[in-house]
Formats: C-alpha cells, sequence, structure tokens
C-alpha cells in the first residue's frame, strides 16, 4: 500500500518523530532502523510495519505501508544530520530465551559498544543477550547502526535488579570479568561446556558490579602492557569470545 506524505505537520510524522526520543504511542512496540541494507534485513523478518522512503521501492509485499515523502519528512524523522534515503518503522521482536550460551551485558552505557558486542555475539554463534535496564537500549538508533545488523538475529532479554542471574546461576557456569590481581589470565584459561555458560562483561567506567562478582565461578582478566590501565568493553569483549569460539569450537 502506497502512500504519499508532504506535510511535517502530518499526525503520524508528529508520532515517529516522538519515537526518536522513546515517546509517543508507538515507543513500547516499535523502533525505527534507517537505511537500506537495515530495511532489507527487517524486511525480510517480516517485521517492518511502515516504510518511508524518497522514492517507490519494488516490494513484493503489497500490503507494506509505504509512504512517499519529501527530504523535509525524512530530516524530521531521522536521527542522522545527513538523513538516509530510507527510515523504517519495525515492530519489535521478543524472541525467548534459548538452550546454550548467554552473553551478559551489565549496564553497558555506550551504544557504539553494545552493538559492537551484538556483532561480536551473533560473530562466535552466541545467540542469546541479556542487559540490564540501567545501561542503553538495544532499540537505541546508534546501537542498532553499531550492530550492522545482527540485532535482528539475536535474543534479547532485559534482567532487572540481576533477577535472571539469581534465579539461574546453579544452571550455569558464571564467567564474568575484572582487572583484580586475583583474577585468572585469559591465556591460563579453558572454557568448558558441562554447563551452558553466562559471559558477563561490564560498565565501561566501574567494571561488573560487585553484586555480580561475588557469586561468579570464574573471573578472567586479559593479560596486557602494564602501561595501560584497561581496553574498551568492546575490544575486550572481542579478545573474550573470540576465546571462548575456539575453545567451543576449535582451534
Amino acid at each position: 500500500m502506497k502512500k504519499s506524505l508532504s506535510s511535517r505537520n502530518n499526525e503520524l510524522i508528529k508520532e515517529i518523530t516522538l519515537l526518536k526520543n522513546n515517546k509517543g504511542i508507538f515507543r513500547d512496540d516499535y523502533f525505527l532502523v534507517e537505511g537500506e541494507d537495515l530495511f532489507l534485513m527487517a524486511y525480510k523478518r517480516q517485521v517492518v510495519a511502515k516504510v518511508f522512503t524518497l522514492k517507490e521501492l519494488n516490494l513484493s509485499d503489497d500490503n507494506l505501508e509505504q509512504y512517499l515523502v519529501t527530504q523535509e519528512i525524512l530530516a524530521k524523522i531521522s536521527n542522522f544530520k545527513s538523513p538516509s534515503t530510507i527510515v523504517s518503522l519495525v515492530k519489535k521482536e521478543h524472541n525467548p530465551l534459548t538452550k546454550g550460551d548467554i552473553l551478559y551485558l551489565d549496564n553497558i552505557q555506550d551504544p557504539g559498544n553494545f552493538g559492537t558486542l551484538l556483532r561480536l555475539a551473533l560473530a562466535f554463534k552466541i545467540k542469546n543477550i541479556i542487559y540490564t535496564p540501567k545501561g542503553v537500549s538495544p532499540y537505541n538508533f546508534k546501537t542498532i547502526q553499531a550492530s550492522k545488523g545482527a540485532f535482528f538475529y539475536l535474543n534479547l532479554y532485559c534482567d532487572d535488579n540481576y533477577q535472571y542471574l539469581y534465579i539461574n546461576k546453579d544452571k550455569y557456569q558464571l564467567i564474568a570479568t575484572s582487572l583484580d590481581n586475583n583474577s585468572i589470565n585469559l591465556n591460563n584459561y579453558h572454557f568448558t561446556f558441562k554447563k551452558d555458560n553466562i559471559i558477563i562483561l561490564g560498565n565501561e567506567g566501574h567494571g561488573v558490579s560487585e553484586e555480580i562478582l561475588r557469586f561468579s565461578d570464574t573471573i578472567l582478566k586479559i593479560k596486557m602492557n602494564d602501561e595501560i590501565e584497561s581496553l574498551n568493553v568492546g575490544v575486550a569483549g572481542g579478545i573474550i569470545l573470540y576465546n571462548y569460539y575456539l575453545d567451543k569450537y576449535g582451534r
């Protein structure tokens, strides 16, 4: 279904604009993605509700609401200074966690780091992601862009007050990270798989919370030059997840 919109004051455009700040009628069930690549990924998963474009798209789904809009409207609903030619309203998928290993993101603040870690998780075959509500949202537009589409292939679960960890900690091997001197160097550690693993990465400034560290089974750190205090959590996560992948799927 194709329609044309030319007014920046159209009620639908107003609501889409509110969604950029997590407000309005769409906030609980939808989010925005920008660009053709992300649109196509969402379209293949049949989760695009509406798409706003400068030029008509040749799509097989005639029921998809396609709005032909002006450059001014795209600029209004876009999160970027230089808007792409496509902005899509996408339904949130609520896929349950499945059996298998989990990447747990404890209060990650930077959307670029969050998105990078989602991409790394998919690259190294972890489909389950748990995040905490005090960190950045996975639906933040910068998170989605940084994930390069990995976002659409993962199971996301928000864990308030670490309840999932408390309730399920005996079912998993909990592996946290810390710069503490008593932590095990990653190069001296091999992941095991008698239980599923939860790999826990922490906040950029404060690391994994003390509350989680107290009941973790293993605490790891990355051996590095003493002149460097710490690594970016996206970089550290990549190193840890790569070692996990090699231990699980072969070197």
